[in-house]
């Protein structure tokens, strides 16, 4: 993806391991080429400032694109002293961008890039012992599974039971 070279192709000294150098770097290159879906800044900054404040030890996204997302909240979640963020992405060649991007960002021992159907992750995500536990959920996929796989997280009880869950959907 062009996207892609033009980050790689960056003095690898100026953007290596800066997450906030590599998001700047492709919002240029988006509003220059009006091709690429990012955050808006509003709902970035609503995202993290429930970041700020809830500290989430495991945030989940569905639907990773091409890792902005990934890395903006990613590195939000580690800041904040974390344990995790997944990103699950179906198509795996905007997965294996995301995982360059990340690489790149310094953050692939944090933010992990799951390839595959929503549905497949979630449940693979229930399958560890003992399940891990949603923090905050991020849909950011079709918005067609946003309820099944809202309704598959609460069957296998991956978010905090008694707690309000954190469910922000891209919209």
């Amino acid at each position: 993806m062009a996207v892609l070279n033009h980050i790689l192709s960056l003095p690898n000294l100026e953007i290596r391991g800066k997450p906030q150098a590599i998001l700047e770097e492709i919002e240029k290159w988006s509003e220059k080429n009006q091709i690429l879906m990012t955050i808006r800044l509003e709902r970035g900054s609503t995202i993290l400032n429930l970041i700020s404040d809830t500290k989430p030890r495991t945030m989940v996204e569905l639907g990773g694109y091409i890792g902005y997302s990934a890395i903006k909240f990613g590195s939000a979640v580690k800041a904040v002293g974390g344990q995790r963020y997944l990103s699950f992405e179906s198509n795996a060649e905007y997965a294996s961008i995301a995982r360059q991007l990340i690489d790149l960002a310094g953050l692939c021992n944090f933010v992990h890039i799951v390839l595959g159907p929503s549905t497949d992750s979630i449940q693979s995500l229930a399958s560890h012992s003992p399940p891990r536990q949603i923090d905050i959920l991020f849909l950011d996929h079709a918005e067609s599974l946003y309820l099944s796989d809202i309704k598959l997280c609460e069957d296998l009880r991956l978010l905090h039971p008694g707690s309000p869950p954190r469910l922000l959907c891209r919209s």
